[in-house]
């Protein structure tokens, strides 16, 4: 299989699951998270990182230089789950869901500062497109 089939595989399962999480979330609140709360989740994302890395990458030729990386995903991720509960508490599950994918050109925006990559001026038409096109929809 090609990235797109696992690029669709991976929306499809992540729009199913914003439907069920906004379901989830019908009575959180993030003010009342404790930083007890959010320390318990850090550890965990920091054991997750380990067993990714002692089940899959220790004794591999990458060992220990995917570690930090991945470390720093956890935490983001993590910070960035509390807030999507939080705006699909308040919010409509498809407007969250749009405007999340916008991620997507912020993603390419640190692309092109952080790994130089270049991006061809139909496919920067088309992010500016889908930034107007999120704008549109939730103003």
């Amino acid at each position: 299989m090609n990235w797109l089939t696992y690029a669709i595989a991976a929306m499809i399962l992540f729009s199913i699951s914003n439907v069920f999480m906004k379901i989830a979330v019908s009575n959180f609140n993030v003010s009342t998270l404790s930083r007890d709360y959010l320390i318990r989740a850090a550890v965990a994302a920091v054991i997750c990182i380990a067993v990714i890395y002692f089940l899959l990458i220790n004794g591999t030729e990458l060992g220990g230089e995917l570690l930090k990386p991945l470390a720093i995903v956890a935490v983001l991720s993590v910070g960035a789950f509390i807030f999507f509960l939080a705006a699909l508490r308040h919010g409509k599950v498809a407007l969250v869901g749009a405007l999340l994918s916008i991620g997507t050109v912020l993603t390419a925006i640190l692309s092109v500062i952080f790994l130089n990559e270049k991006f061809a001026l139909k496919e920067i038409v088309a992010m500016a497109l889908a930034i107007i096109t999120v704008f549109l929809l939730v103003i």
